[in-house]
């Protein structure tokens, strides 16, 4: 029985780690490559990639943004790569914005 519990709690532990690590529903900027960042308007559903290089590429359901509630995407000038996975499970995205440079 014990071991049953550690695993659930083990279980549990893990559901958090995932839920509290990130989502764009709880932060407004972060990154998304070594010289990407992103700012995202909560008010208006947009988010905007600016920099330069390329963005990360994600696992299944690892992206900063998986499963948000973002409306729009502006990728900036400069960026070069949209990466794997970046907006898996976004079903409120409905316009994107890119530039010549991706």
């Amino acid at each position: 029985m014990l071991n049953i519990d550690l695993n659930i709690d083990l279980i549990i532990a893990k559901i958090l780690d995932k839920a509290e690590g990130f989502s764009v529903s709880s932060e407004s900027s972060g990154s998304c490559g070594e010289n990407l960042t992103w700012i995202f308007d909560e008010s208006t559903g947009e988010l905007v990639i600016s920099g330069e290089g390329p963005m990360t590429n994600y696992g299944y359901g690892s992206s900063p943004f998986y499963e948000s509630s973002i409306k729009s995407v502006v990728i900036e000038d400069g960026v070069t790569t949209i990466g794997n996975g970046a907006f898996a499970s976004c079903y409120s995205l409905t316009s994107v914005t890119i530039p010549d440079s991706v």
